[in-house]
């Protein structure tokens, strides 16, 4: 008996090679860069890297930002007392708590209005008193800092 010979699978995704010249020009920017500026580029790839993993598993960078928060005053400390660092760099340093909360936010919108995943809540009287909570001490917090 003989066995017939099968065609290898077809590749279930396909690159346009449009996006292939694309990120291979953003790959060699990104070597320039390293060479001349080796800190921005490791911020650029970090910050990639956490865009990438927000999309596919929002809530492990939420489980990161609250498992890094801790750590942060002791930054901001270290930062301040030891290295002299000047205030508009601390306060950018400071940020990034708020830059994760506005990726998740808008990898949820972004996934919501795509149809990748649909937000369905159902609206109980416990959650509505729970966002007035919420807003109430958000409203605390804008009259606080201004």
């Amino acid at each position: 008996m003989t066995t017939q010979a099968t065609a290898p699978a077809p590749h279930s995704w396909h690159v346009a090679p449009r996006w292939v010249i694309l990120i291979l020009l953003a790959l060699a920017g990104l070597a320039v860069l390293a060479y001349f500026q080796a800190v921005l580029a490791a911020l650029l790839v970090v910050v990639a890297v956490v865009v990438v993993v927000a999309w596919v598993r929002p809530f492990w960078v939420f489980a990161g930002l609250l498992a890094l928060l801790p750590f942060h005053e002791q930054v901001v400390r270290i930062v301040t007392w030891q290295l002299g660092w000047p205030a508009s760099r601390i306060t950018l340093l400071s940020l990034w708590k708020e830059g994760i909360i506005v990726l998740l936010a808008a990898v949820i919108l972004v996934q919501h209005f795509s149809g990748r995943r649909r937000i369905r809540a159902k609206a109980y009287r416990f959650d509505l008193w729970l966002a007035a909570l919420v807003l109430l001490a958000a409203a605390y917090i804008l009259v606080a800092a201004t």
